[in-house]
């Protein structure tokens, strides 16, 4: 009888098996799915500690201008830094930086509307120093805020850090976080 070559050998299959590839494959999954989770974890402490730096920033403000007898400004620039400044003083005292989309709601008493302002540029068009791009939050000595402009009677509302929100009383110049 003859002997039929290669019936005895064993076939060299280097491939990989179905469950090895699904194992793969679910390492992979996890492993992304761990990566996506914490960068999105890093994303909102970063956007919280940016609101916390500038609710600080207000209430330093705030709280210093009923101190010390004199009107005391949280400045915010267009870079995303907020300063707080003492008025008659050249000195601003960094506060903090907030690289996020800023929004402003601001309330005209004598009309009794409220109107939003989607970015800081239009903001600072409409309530600010346009040319250096700066917007000036002035508290009176008794803690309240001043009017946006001179002569108006527009106040600071709510003042927004992507998704965050402050309520702001202008009546006392408090905040709150919910409305």
């Amino acid at each position: 009888m003859e002997k039929r070559q290669g019936s005895n050998k064993k076939l060299n299959n280097s491939g990989m098996t179905l469950v090895e590839l699904i194992i793969v494959i679910a390492i992979i999954s996890t492993v992304t799915g761990a990566l996506i989770l914490s960068t999105g974890i890093v994303e909102k402490s970063r956007l919280t500690n940016a609101f916390n730096k500038l609710q600080s920033a207000y209430s330093l403000s705030r709280t210093n201008s009923m101190s010390k007898s004199a009107t005391a400004d949280l400045v915010l620039r267009s870079d995303g830094k907020y300063y707080y400044c003492q008025s008659g003083s050249e000195e601003e005292e960094k506060m903090g930086i907030a690289n996020y989309s800023m929004k402003f709601v601001v309330y005209d008493e004598s009309a009794n509307k409220e109107t939003t302002y989607e970015s800081f540029e239009k903001m600072a068009e409409a309530y600010g120093n346009k040319t250096a791009g700066t917007i000036t939050i002035r508290f009176t000595r008794s803690g309240k805020l001043e009017p946006l402009k001179d002569g108006d009677d527009v106040y600071l509302s709510q003042m927004w850090l992507d998704d965050k929100v402050m309520y702001i009383t202008y009546e006392t110049g408090k905040y709150s976080l919910e409305k």
